[in-house]
């Protein structure tokens, strides 16, 4: 993807401070801001209104049943040592996606920290045992870090599998199909177990 991508020699050193990537978007998530103060800031790269760099953070994970119309805003900071580089983040942005129960449209907005750790360490051709607290954990290949594919990972990750407008929604009607959120229909809603369906049609002399 490399839409925002760093090289290993411009994150600076513990103590020497942080690198620090800005996205500002649209504006609309202003929150993020404060997280931000937490660093110890020693470059800061600012990225301003490039939508169409923006648009391209979503490109593999968007599609016709989901949209980011809004961007994304937040940070990214990175600080290294001999052998990690060590991430905090936050990403703030709105997912507009269909309901899984009743199928109409909406947003849903997603405040997603993160934190974890690169190793930049040798693991070609070796058998690596990862466990559980390694889910915070991956390997970096080459000598960039592309934050575009970081920010992507890290929204892909926050998608919920079923997305639901509300937890409340009463979905469809399964023979009428219309949105019962709307509407009570007249339709029976009858339930019949499958295994005894033949019955029904059964007469008694």
């Amino acid at each position: 993807m490399c839409v925002f991508s760093v090289k290993i020699s411009e994150i600076p050193k513990r103590p020497d401070g942080c690198f620090l990537m800005e996205f500002y978007g649209e504006g609309l998530f202003p929150e993020w801001k404060k997280d931000k103060d937490l660093l110890e800031i020693h470059t800061t790269v600012e990225e301003r209104g490039e939508k169409e760099k923006y648009d391209g953070i979503f490109s593999s994970i968007k599609g016709p049943y989901l949209s980011f119309p809004h961007g994304f805003e937040g940070f990214v900071g990175l600080v290294a040592s001999e052998d990690d580089i060590f991430v905090k983040g936050r990403i703030i942005t709105s997912a507009k996606s269909a309901c899984s129960r009743c199928a109409e449209h909406f947003e849903n907005k997603m405040d997603i920290p993160f934190k974890y750790i690169i190793s930049m360490k040798e693991v070609r051709n070796k058998e690596i045992e990862l466990k559980a607290e390694d889910l915070e954990f991956d390997f970096l290949y080459g000598n960039e870090l592309d934050i575009g594919q970081l920010i992507c990972e890290q929204i892909s990750l926050s998608l919920p599998v079923q997305p639901l407008c509300s937890e409340d929604c009463l979905g469809l009607c399964e023979k009428c199909g219309g949105n019962l959120n709307i509407k009570k229909c007249n339709c029976e809603n009858e339930i019949i177990d499958i295994r005894f369906e033949k019955l029904k049609d059964l007469q008694v002399k």
